[in-house]
């Protein structure tokens, strides 16, 4: 569905669509069921979050400063969101790509205040906002205390560091190819029974330990193919509006490939499903990020056509991303 999707008409609604999609992750925090104290339905919403605030971030294009500091204050309310859930990963993707976007909107001076002063006041806030979180989180004693169980699990194998213990375990046995050599006697239970998530979160934990590391290196290198891919076409658009659009999918496809890699080597400090590996809800949604991407590159395929004077009937809409590609 996302690839028949009109990525300028988006930009034009960004504000619209960005208090949608507020709107629906506040009704998902209502009344989505808990899971371990999380909001389950909140995290499929929230990976959307990136892209939405890419097109938030266009709407307010010559504004000044008040447009920047509307654009660079519209992040908050969406973390918060991830905060309640709480979501940890969607969190951290949200600040990492938002970053990214805010300081190439800047940096291709969409406020009219120049590059430099849009990308300092960026850069400064981003700062100040990470230090802010990253200070609270460490002073609470929860950060300090999860890094360390993230780094060495053996401390509390009973407590918070079984997850990744089991994990780690269930490695050390894996082969080549085949199947690993799980013994009972690590926990008393079958490597189903100790393993948790071993078919959600640790999904690939058990590809490893079932079919071995090839199999393992061979989905991931798949997956790197089909982002470097993008990335190439990403890179190549005219528009800037498709392009940081793009991008934004790009990252956040990446962040939970990178998150859900780390997970099931044992590093469990933030818990993501690898991008198109389950088939539910994640799954859906981001090959909707994936086709809207694939919009983007399709709408400079038509351009580019109309560019060589190529006979083309196009409908309105697409004439409105031809002009986009020339205003930018």
């Amino acid at each position: 569905m996302g690839y028949f999707l009109d990525y300028v008409r988006l930009g034009r609604w960004g504000r619209v669509l960005y208090f949608g999609v507020l709107a629906v992750g506040i009704l998902m925090l209502i009344f989505s069921p808990k899971i371990n104290g999380i909001s389950y339905y909140t995290g499929y919403i929230t990976l959307c979050y990136p892209v939405v605030y890419v097109f938030w971030l266009y709407t307010w294009r010559r504004k000044g400063w008040m447009g920047l500091a509307a654009a660079l204050l519209g992040g908050i309310p969406l973390e918060m969101i991830c905060m309640f859930g709480p979501h940890r990963f969607s969190l951290v993707m949200l600040f990492a790509v938002g970053t990214v976007s805010a300081m190439l909107a800047a940096w291709n001076d969409w406020f009219r205040l120049g590059r430099q002063k849009s990308v300092g006041v960026v850069l400064l806030w981003k700062l100040a906002a990470a230090g802010v979180t990253a200070g609270g989180v460490l002073l609470s004693g929860g950060g300090f205390q999860r890094l360390a169980i993230t780094l060495h699990p053996e401390r509390d194998l009973m407590g918070s560091g079984y997850e990744a213990g089991m994990i780690r375990k269930a490695l050390e046995t894996a082969q080549w190819i085949g199947r690993g050599e799980w013994s009972t006697a690590i926990s008393g239970r079958p490597y189903e029974t100790t393993v948790p998530g071993c078919d959600g979160s640790a999904l690939l934990t058990t590809l490893i330990y079932k079919l071995g590391w090839l199999p393992f290196l061979a989905v991931v290198m798949v997956f790197g193919v089909l982002v470097v891919w993008l990335l190439s076409r990403c890179l190549r658009q005219k528009s800037q509006l498709g392009k940081m659009a793009a991008l934004a999918v790009i990252l956040t496809l990446s962040s939970q490939a990178a998150c859900s890699v780390a997970w099931n080597l044992g590093f469990t400090l933030c818990s993501s499903e690898f991008p198109l590996m389950i088939g539910n809800l994640s799954s859906v949604v981001n090959m909707g990020l994936i086709g809207l991407a694939l919009s983007v590159f399709r709408g400079e395929s038509i351009a580019q056509n109309l560019i060589y004077n190529e006979p083309l009937h196009l409908p309105r809409y697409r004439v409105r991303i031809i002009l986009e590609k020339s205003e930018s």
